[in-house]
């Protein structure tokens, strides 16, 4: 038997800071789907930030109010290997994504989040994923 998945994302600063996330969907819709249907929440993404997303999110600038740039991986597009600067600019890029995934990493330390959920844990799902996001927030750095 297969098995559902839900999906959620998260923002958070450079610091790693949660300070947006979705609500979790069954089924796991598309990234640029989330994105999207959060547009309206992304208005507090400053004017002149950018975005770090992976190559998921590549093309979700539009559903940002503010019109966020986004820094993103490279992609091959059919090539068989990537330029010297294209690797330079991706390792960047990757090491600052780094804190966006040990932030994200810690909500899934909450008990109901992680691994298989149990169906005793969906009455409490959303708030487990509240909950988990907030404790991001008091984790040490």
């Amino acid at each position: 038997a297969s098995q559902a998945s839900i999906g959620c994302i998260s923002w958070c600063t450079p610091m790693g800071l949660s300070f947006e996330h979705t609500n979790l969907f069954l089924a796991r819709p598309g990234e640029k789907t989330l994105v999207e249907l959060w547009a309206p929440r992304l208005k507090k993404c400053p004017v002149g930030y950018s975005m770090l997303s992976d190559r998921g999110f590549a093309d979700t600038a539009r559903f940002y109010p503010n019109m966020n740039k986004q820094l993103t991986p490279k992609f091959l597009r059919g090539r068989k290997q990537f330029t010297a600067e294209e690797v330079s600019a991706d390792r960047t890029i990757c090491k600052l994504r780094y804190t966006c995934e040990v932030a994200f990493s810690r909500v899934t330390q909450t008990k109901g989040l992680r691994d298989v959920i149990s169906h005793d844990f969906f009455v409490t799902l959303d708030a487990m994923n509240h909950w988990g996001h907030a404790t991001v927030n008091i984790m040490k750095p």
